[in-house]
């Protein structure tokens, strides 16, 4: 076919030809299409990142939020475009235009298709508590064709959206998880239920700080508001809650219908049972530890100063001991203490004879620190500088670079203790 003319060019509408020159009507057509399309991108653009955001929570049902698209779903957005390519990108003339609006929808695409999975599953969440016997019917029912009607639409949307191969693997298997979660809740009604109240349970033991319970830190918690009656009533009262709730769960659990599902939610409340009970245990360690150690002390000073003790609770005191060292998240270096001053009471009723000084590093506290004095050698009223010259000679005298005997270094410790209480006197 020959060629239009130039001076024909100008009259020629066909894009597609390589003689074609946009008349002032094309161009502006061109931009008002290309503009329509770039502000529906820009919206869902704007919608996604929203929803990332949004820690919203839904009243009805006190469920988070995870996508934008509410009720009509990622299938209607992809509706949307394509009456989107119908009406505007397709009529867009300038083929170089075309092709750039045209990778842009490619990555909106995918984003869209990436939304069917959280959008899925808060309606599956909502098939669960809505068709679980143990809870109150609230607002419109989830069907079965529903949930179904939306696995199809995610696997249809896939075959259409170019999403890389990880993505789509990524896509496909999270379809799958979705799927066994909906045949879970098909074939376990209050499964829903159970897993409502464990989410529930988490989050409460969360924000009680427990989940991020390591060595001595629970210990260090509960110590610290060991005189606060009140605060202990409140720790207390959190406890009782949280393991009434684990209980719960595991009544909801004995009640399932399938074995497998059953067994599995039984282990996990009774898991939860026995965490929260080793958390009221460990609760009540601190206390039982400070009683424990002044029974001792007591035990010991009335042995000391030759009154009558009764020695026969000596096998008591150390299965209490025993029992504390064993349980959980209890303060091992108080353990170790008591554990000592055990030891002493044992020689002294057995007639052995006892270092006195190690004792008072031991037991005493800045309360009482006449041992600290007599140790260092120096007078109550004395200067600070007396009390540096003091420790330094002790120090030289003592330190186990300078004296090999076996009993220097624990002679050091002592001398550095008391030094550090007349620093801070």
């Amino acid at each position: 076919m020959p060629k239009v003319p130039a001076h024909e060019w100008r009259n020629y509408t066909d894009p597609d030809s390589p003689e074609y020159e946009p008349t002032t009507a094309d161009i502006e057509s061109d931009r008002k299409n290309a503009e329509a399309v770039r502000n529906w991108i820009e919206r869902v653009k704007h919608e996604i990142k929203n929803s990332a955001k949004d820690k919203s929570w839904d009243d009805e049902w006190g469920m988070k939020k995870e996508s934008f698209l509410g009720i009509a779903g990622p299938n209607d957005l992809s509706e949307d475009l394509f009456y989107l390519e119908d009406d505007h990108l397709n009529r867009i003339k300038d083929q170089i235009l075309k092709e750039e609006i045209k990778k842009e929808l490619s990555v909106i695409e995918q984003k869209i298709c990436q939304q069917f999975i959280p959008f899925i599953e808060s309606k599956i969440d909502l098939f669960g508590l809505t068709n679980s016997p143990l809870e109150e019917t609230k607002g419109r029912k989830i069907e079965t064709e529903e949930i179904l009607e939306y696995l199809a639409q995610a696997r249809s949307t896939l075959k259409q959206v170019n999403l890389d191969e990880d993505e789509g693997m990524i896509f496909l298997s999270e379809l799958e998880r979705l799927e066994q979660k909906f045949d879970r809740y098909l074939g376990e009604p209050t499964l829903s239920t159970f897993e409502r109240m464990e989410k529930e349970w988490f989050k409460e033991v969360s924000k009680n700080g427990y989940l991020e319970l390591g060595d001595g830190w629970l210990m260090g918690k509960v110590a610290g508001t060991l005189y606060d009656e009140d605060a202990n009533k409140r720790n207390a009262l959190k406890l009782d809650l949280l393991l009434t709730k684990a209980y719960r769960m595991k009544e909801i659990a004995d009640r399932m219908l399938r074995d497998e599902t059953k067994s599995d939610c039984e282990s996990r409340a009774e898991s939860y049972i026995k965490y929260i009970e080793e958390l009221k245990t460990a609760h009540e360690s601190p206390k039982e530890m400070l009683s424990l150690e002044a029974e001792m002390k007591d035990f010991f000073e009335r042995l000391k100063n030759g009154e009558s003790a009764d020695k026969s609770n000596l096998g008591q005191l150390e299965l209490r001991i025993s029992e504390l060292k064993n349980r959980w998240g209890a303060d091992q270096k108080k353990i170790e203490k008591i554990l000592k001053l055990f030891a002493k009471i044992k020689k002294m009723i057995s007639g052995e004879s006892i270092d006195e000084d190690e004792y008072r590093f031991d037991f005493t506290g800045k309360e009482n620190i006449d041992w600290a004095w007599s140790l260092l050698g120096v007078e109550r009223n004395c200067s600070d500088e007396e009390v540096k010259k003091a420790y330094r000679t002790m120090a030289m005298k003592y330190h186990p670079d300078r004296n090999k005997t076996k009993d220097a270094v624990e002679k050091m410790k002592k001398i550095n203790k008391a030094y550090e209480l007349l620093k801070e006197r």
